[in-house]
């Protein structure tokens, strides 16, 4: 096989795709690379004869230590389950490839895309995304259309192509379209407005068209061109569409009349039914194939009167207008173990989350080959258990889904979190999904901002989330505010938007069909806004501010600052100062290397004495002062004491409210006191010390 390569310039960088040198026994394999990321990408397609209704597409994203220059940790030194780093990226790069695929293609294909080389400097998920459209072109297999993909920054109120994101960065879009459409849109934004939105996704868009042409230019290379698949012969039923005709306004009818989901969802099961058995009473002499293919026929006829019911009657099967937002209700403080808790309901969609306040020792250690070690001090995990939507399934680890709607609903809040300056804790939200019909992350969105200021975390907004649906037909179009789930299913568009009132926070765009236009998503946007300015509304009804203070049950961290030179004087030899630190206080301390001090405590008296005691160490020395100390040397005329700071000073006999002959009956060595500092010798460098007051520390060691 003949080694091709091609490359192409998008924005500060090159990319190069090449094929023919690595994995060629896979149905199409390249290797894309920007800068010195480098990712493979193999594609493979397995015919089979198996019958089947859906598209057994798998795309699996893996990281290799390698790529970093590192061998993996643990027992087996070998790289282990997928990250949820993995599992994301893998979702990116399947989400806007499965709507390219004829609805009449059914054979397996799996895409495995594996990190070979990593750059700081460059994120592999795009260059991923990349490799995979250029593999999927050049695999032969009928898809009509070519995918590009890229990310955008916004800086100094400019859009970036391919930026280096920075933690608090502004924006970072990741877009994913053919020449003339949308097909994915994956973001997180610091309240940036509609228009600026928008302005972003026409950037992405037209960079979208270089990358695509990139690609087209090295398939033109490789040539090679179609595996000439064919679709299946259609089944053709006899008089299918006169005989289900006369249902089409009775089924309509019974949508609208029927509001439960489960009664909805019980109608129209049992109405398919009724029509497929009076059609195969009124044609006894069908082929077993024919028979075969009827549920089929069902499904999109079905698919057809809803949508084209909708356009129609200008009403949705529940009876809402196009933009009319279900019924909400909002608690908060419903679990009072929790630290901060809520539960929002909106319609048939229900979110219970609490948090949980934590302290450093609680962040979650990130394993990652990027760095040594990464703490994450905010977690939102979203739990989608199998009762939520009536049914029997199995209960245990998240999957793939759950994986990537907790990290939307993080994406949407993390913009309005505080500093861990401002706020010292660790937050572990936890949304639990109990009733779910349509949109369940953006219900967790709602829920989970609520849960925040219930528990007095200074959040500078409440943030709201709100999914969008479409139904597209030829020139016509209708967009759908807070999609049902028959409405997902049914529909060709699942458009999440979070936000404040000031502005958009996160977004995330599947398309079924093959993209959208600018001018749908205009309008998408707009009408979302209009709909989380509705649920902001409802929302600050219920719990209008953050809670002045933190629940009564929490943790309570003081957050001091101190020269980062004084971490270790602080800490003390084998850490015997800051244990010491603690027995005095009852408070316990957690230090890191820039000088932050969080002093958790149950009550105030306890921060408030940790922090008198953590002057003594880390303030100089001033006269009148009080201070702890130990007594290291007994004296015939006093006393040494050593401060918690580890200086040195004499107690004369003068300055002790006993005699020379009591000396040695009321003081010992390793004796703690409280004595008063009276003098500075700077000449001599001494210090001299009172026990005129009665010390409260009179503990031996």
């Amino acid at each position: 096989m003949a080694v091709v390569e091609k490359t192409f310039q998008l924005g500060d960088h090159q990319i190069s795709l090449q094929t023919g040198l690595m994995a060629r026994q896979a149905t199409s394999s390249v290797v894309a690379r920007m800068g010195n990321t480098m990712v493979l990408v193999t594609l493979v397609a397995q015919s089979s004869k198996e019958a089947r209704d859906f598209f057994p597409l798998s795309v699996h994203y893996q990281s290799k230590a390698y790529a970093y220059g590192r061998v993996p940790t643990g027992f087996k030194r070998r790289e282990g389950p997928p990250s949820e780093s993995e599992i994301l990226i893998s979702r990116l790069i399947d989400r806007p490839i499965r709507p390219l695929f004829p609805a009449w293609y059914t054979d397996e294909v799996q895409i495995v895309a594996t990190l070979l080389s990593a750059d700081a400097s460059v994120e592999p998920d795009v260059v991923a995304m990349i490799g995979a459209a250029a593999a999927l072109k050049i695999s032969g297999l009928p898809v009509n259309n070519t995918l590009g993909a890229v990310r955008v920054g916004y800086v100094n109120n400019q859009f970036v192509l391919n930026p280096v994101v920075a933690p608090k960065a502004k924006l970072d879009l990741i877009v994913a379209g053919t020449k003339d459409s949308l097909l994915m849109v994956e973001s997180s934004a610091a309240e940036l407005s509609e228009e600026v939105m928008i302005a972003g996704l026409e950037f992405a868009q037209h960079h979208i068209g270089e990358v695509i042409a990139g690609i087209e230019a090295f398939a033109q290379d490789v040539g090679g061109g179609s595996q000439n698949i064919q679709p299946p012969a259609t089944v053709q039923l006899p008089d299918f569409d006169e005989f289900v005709a006369p249902y089409e306004a009775s089924y309509w009818d019974g949508l609208l009349s029927t509001q439960d989901k489960a009664l909805r969802s019980a109608f129209m099961k049992n109405q398919l039914q009724l029509i497929k058995t009076a059609y195969l009473e009124h044609n006894p002499e069908l082929t077993e194939q024919q028979i075969a293919y009827l549920p089929t026929h069902l499904a999109d006829w079905e698919k057809k009167v809803v949508r084209q019911g909708m356009l129609k009657h200008q009403r949705r099967v529940d009876g809402r207008t196009f933009e009319q937002i279900r019924p909400i209700s909002c608690h908060v403080g419903v679990l009072p173990a929790s630290h901060g808790s809520s539960l929002f309901t909106r319609g048939e969609t229900q979110s219970l989350t609490s948090l949980v306040l934590g302290t450093g020792r609680d962040a979650q250690l990130i394993e990652s080959y990027e760095a040594k070690e990464q703490r994450d001090w905010f977690m939102l995990h979203y739990n989608f258990p199998p009762y939520s939507v009536g049914e029997v399934g199995q209960v245990g680890s998240p999957k793939r889904r759950e994986i990537g709607h907790g990290r939307l609903a993080r994406r949407a809040l993390e913009a309005v979190l505080p500093s861990q300056d401002q706020c010292p804790y660790v937050l572990r939200l936890v949304s639990e999904i109990l009733e779910s019909n349509g949109s369940s992350s953006m219900a967790t969105v709602c829920a989970s901002s609520l849960a925040l200021m219930d528990a007095g975390v200074p959040v500078s907004a409440p943030v709201a989330g709100i999914a969008m649906g479409l139904i597209q037909e030829d020139s016509t179009h209708i967009v759908l505010t807070d999609i049902l789930g028959d409405e997902d299913f049914l529909g060709d568009m699942d458009f999440k938007v979070a936000g404040t009132a000031l502005g958009i926070t996160a977004l995330q765009m599947d398309i079924k069909i093959e993209g959208i236009s600018a001018a749908v998503m205009k309008q998408a946007l707009a009408q979302a806004q209009v709909g989380r300015l509705h649920i902001l509304e409802i929302m600050n009804n219920t719990l209008g501010n953050v809670r002045a203070e933190v629940a009564a049950n929490a943790p309570r961290i003081d957050l001091v600052k101190i020269k980062p030179e004084q971490v270790r004087e602080v800490i003390g030899k084998g850490g015997s100062t800051v244990k010491l630190l603690t027995e005095l206080s009852g408070a316990t301390f957690e230090l890191s290397d820039d000088g932050s001090v969080n002093i958790i405590s149950s009550v105030k008296e306890q921060a408030e004495k940790a922090k008198e005691l953590l002057k003594q160490i880390v303030e100089p020395l001033a006269i009148n002062n009080v201070y702890v100390g130990q007594v290291t040397k007994i004296l015939e005329f006093g006393f040494v004491i050593s401060t918690l700071g580890g200086k040195d000073g004499l107690v004369h006999i003068s300055e002790c409210p006993f005699t020379e002959l009591e000396l040695p009956t009321k003081i010992r060595i390793g004796q703690r006191l409280d004595v008063k500092l009276t003098q500075i010798d700077k000449v001599n460098n001494r210090l001299k010390f009172s026990m005129l007051i009665q010390s409260a520390n009179t503990e031996q060691h």
